[in-house]
């Protein structure tokens, strides 16, 4: 190998500054490339970042409104407790009321038997008024006086009982109306 001359240098030196400037141009171009990504980087962090913001107040409004069905829910329950008790104590008035029905219901056929007997008599006594009649002449029109008054008597008897049963009626209705007054149904 002979001698470097300036010349040589200057050659090399010319080579390696195109090298370098083409290396300076790539990183200038790198450079820019890097900063357009930063660029695009920054703008998707500051979206994400609004996202983020705007998640945490759905979140935020989110809790909320289940704080709001959660207070919904108590009253709710309580409201069911409430009915659930009102439905007890509905079902003890019908228990009641079904007894009385029950009694009435017997006090009713106890006096249509009554009525039956007493509509047997007045047939046995019409077989009977007829036959002596029949052997007393004049007697049985005073004796059919007395039966048509009895008769008078059952029916208006009957309409007497039947007034007692609507009034016993009414009076169970009102009984039951002021006892769920006082109850505070």
């Amino acid at each position: 190998m002979g001698k470097v001359t300036n010349k040589d240098i200057l050659i090399a030196v010319n080579g390696l500054k195109d090298d370098i400037g083409k290396e300076i141009k790539e990183i200038k171009f790198n450079l820019t490339k890097l900063t357009e990504q930063y660029r695009v980087l920054a703008e998707k962090v500051s979206y994400l970042t609004e996202q983020y913001r705007v998640l945490a107040e759905k979140v935020s409004y989110l809790t909320e409104q289940y704080r709001v069905l959660a207070e919904k829910v108590s009253y709710l329950t309580e409201q069911y407790r409430v009915l659930a008790e009102k439905v007890s104590y509905l079902t003890e008035q019908y228990k009641d009321l079904s007894e009385n029905v029950s009694y009435l219901t017997e006090q009713y056929k106890d006096l249509s038997e009554k009525v039956y007997d007493l509509s047997e008599d007045t047939r046995r006594i019409s077989g009977s008024v007829a036959r002596i009649e029949v052997e007393h002449g004049e007697k049985i029109v005073a004796l059919f006086d007395a039966f048509t008054l009895n008769i008078e008597k059952i029916k208006s008897d009957e309409k007497d009982i039947k007034f007692i049963t609507k009034r016993l009626d009414i009076h169970d209705d009102e009984i039951y109306y002021l006892k769920s007054k006082v109850q505070g149904i």
